[in-house]
């Protein structure tokens, strides 16, 4: 606005750095809005001398667009990632709406109250289809979607409830079909891991909200159903003669194979019955790694958010 309008400082140049790419753009652009340098106003830092953002780590970037929001590769084609759709919908309430297209197991395309958006499953985590058929992680993961289509085809009432945060281009919610919650569901069924993410801009956003996530994101439910999917030997955790149990979880799949976000990602996982977390820096967030099981984890994006909801921190792998 003061560039536009001419108040005093307007002409200062800046070089604009991604703060978490550790990457920054030089100072001759025509404005430093996000969709010149492609950095988002959340996550940079500014420099008015270039030889300051080369000490401080960062490295120049020729091409203009470093998004922080990598491109999103899916079966051999990259796309930009667009920006969350805003809503006018109440969190935490129920609304009739219906479907209009589904991507991967836990992501939707909705229609709710004259609104369109994409919903990314809150609890539930389903293996990815980014994959090739033959794959393990693409097998299992369109055995979900098959799964889901075949309930979406008998559901006689299609109903969502969002919470607030975004992941991406998407809204982050529950999907409930003829009353039942869907992730739970797919949980039940052994069709994904439970997914319960406690981050620290909503669903954990203050201290004392980590009893009401308890309650709105039904982790001991979830916690028990994945349990019990396990014992039965249920979709990823059976073994049949086509096809082995899941060999990698999908935040592990993600992290090791595709670029959005996911190989940055950083996570304190707690175990619930023991009431204990592993800090940041691990190499992977597996069982064998952190020493928490698949179906007694909580996931923080800090540490702080962890202590606040209660956990003690440990050493990995807890013993």
């Amino acid at each position: 606005y003061r560039r536009v309008t001419k108040e005093n400082g307007a002409g200062t140049k800046y070089f604009i750095a991604d703060y978490y790419k550790k990457t920054y753009v030089k100072n001759g652009l025509l404005d430093y809005t996000e969709d010149v340098i492609g950095i988002d106003y959340c996550e940079r830092v500014l420099f008015d001398d270039e030889e300051h953002a080369k000490l401080a780590g960062f490295t120049l970037v020729e091409n203009k667009n470093v998004s922080s929001i990598p491109p999103v590769t899916k079966n051999g084609n990259s796309t930009k990632a667009k920006a969350p759709p805003k809503t006018k919908l109440k969190p935490f309430t129920k609304h009739a709406g219906k479907l209009i297209g589904d991507g991967d197991g836990d992501t939707f395309t909705v229609e709710v109250e004259n609104e369109t958006f994409d919903v990314r499953l809150i609890g539930a985590d389903t293996p990815e289809t980014v994959g090739k058929p033959g794959e393990n992680q693409y097998e299992h993961g369109q055995a979900a979607a098959d799964f889901i289509k075949s309930e979406l085809a008998v559901a006689t009432q299609f109903e969502v409830e969002l919470n607030g945060g975004t992941s991406y281009d998407r809204l982050l919610g529950w999907v409930y079909l003829n009353g039942q919650e869907l992730s739970l569901t797919l949980v039940e069924k052994g069709y994904a891991h439970p997914y319960l993410y406690c981050d620290d801009k909503v669903a954990c956003a203050k201290k004392g909200d980590y009893k009401k996530f308890l309650k709105t994101n039904r982790v001991a439910e979830s916690l028990a159903a994945c349990e019990q999917a396990r014992k039965d030997k249920l979709g990823i955790w059976a073994d049949t003669s086509k096809l082995s149990h899941l060999d990698e979880v999908p935040m592990e799949y993600r992290r090791r194979t595709m670029d959005r976000g996911a190989k940055k990602a950083r996570y304190v996982i707690a175990s619930v019955s023991k009431n204990v977390y592993v800090p940041l820096g691990l190499d992977d967030y597996t069982e064998e790694t952190t020493g928490i099981d698949y179906c007694d984890r909580v996931i923080f994006l800090t540490e702080k958010t962890a202590k606040d909801a209660g956990f003690k921190r440990a050493s990995a792998p807890v013993k």
